[in-house]
């Protein structure tokens, strides 16, 4: 499996599927998808390098964004997010993180295309995931 199918079966911890069932996607939320749900996205990355060449550790930060009807909704999901992977150490399919930590989190509403009277609400988190491959 890639780091990118890894890493969104790390966020689906049982406290995180239970609110968003598998709808965890990867830069594009289709605007029919129900809510709650999130959208991952690469805002850096980068691997380490030794004199000797790469040395097979990398990091990167991934921007998580939680989407749902109301701001209690988008709390919740985002706090078991942050429960179930805050300083995360562990191998999940080709990939053994070494360490998720939370470098931010904000929120704002969205209006509903064709709807602007109704928002969504989203709660964003930056996390720094340091990740080798197993295989």
């Amino acid at each position: 499996m890639s780091f990118e199918a890894d890493f969104r079966t790390l966020i689906l911890r049982p406290a995180v599927a239970a609110l968003v069932v598998d709808r965890v996607i990867w830069e594009e939320l289709p605007g029919a998808t129900v809510r709650p749900c999130v959208c991952l996205w690469y805002i850096t990355g980068e691997g380490l390098y030794s004199m000797d060449g790469p040395v097979g550790l990398a990091s990167c930060m991934i921007q998580i964004d939680v989407w749902a009807v109301d701001f209690p909704a988008a709390r919740a999901v985002r706090d078991a997010i942050e429960d179930a992977i805050d300083a995360y150490r562990g191998t999940i399919g080709g990939t053994e993180f070494q360490g998720v930590f939370f470098r931010g989190k904000r929120g704002q509403n969205e209006p509903v295309a064709g709807a602007p009277a109704q928002r969504y609400s989203r709660q964003s988190l930056d996390a720094e995931v340091w990740h080798a491959r197993t295989s």
